[in-house]
């Protein structure tokens, strides 16, 4: 029963600990969730840094995984495609620096969406 049904809510003990495996604690029909501290963040110059290293690294380590696969894939076929065309280096070199600044952006868009907890995450 809810507490504001008229049901009684016990508070956990100052003892207890919990970790991301602890399940959710349940007292008298009630749900209770169990705090496991701030969010972590993403850092936006790491990001950006392994951007710079491998194509689309940057995209991965902020959460967007499918972007981050597309753009290696993408930046692959370029390589492939610059071998016989020149026009492909510039689109290539055109595409490495989008998405340095692009997750350099994301991972500060992360640190605001998880500081404003009506806008998770994506």
């Amino acid at each position: 029963m809810r507490p504001e049904d008229g049901g009684q809510l016990h508070e956990q003990p100052s003892h207890a600990q919990y970790s991301p495996t602890t399940p959710p604690v349940y007292n008298q029909g009630y749900y209770q969730q169990a705090y496991y501290g701030p969010p972590p963040r993403k850092d936006p110059v790491l990001a950006a840094v392994l951007a710079v290293i491998i194509i689309g690294l940057g995209h991965i380590y902020v959460g967007d995984i499918g972007l981050g696969v597309g753009l290696l894939v993408a930046a692959i076929v370029l390589t492939f495609i610059s071998l016989f065309i020149c026009f492909g280096v510039i689109v290539l070199f055109a595409v490495w620096l989008f998405q340095i600044y692009d997750a350099y952006n994301k991972a500060q868009q992360y640190n605001q969406r998880m500081e404003n907890p009506a806008f998770p995450p994506r």
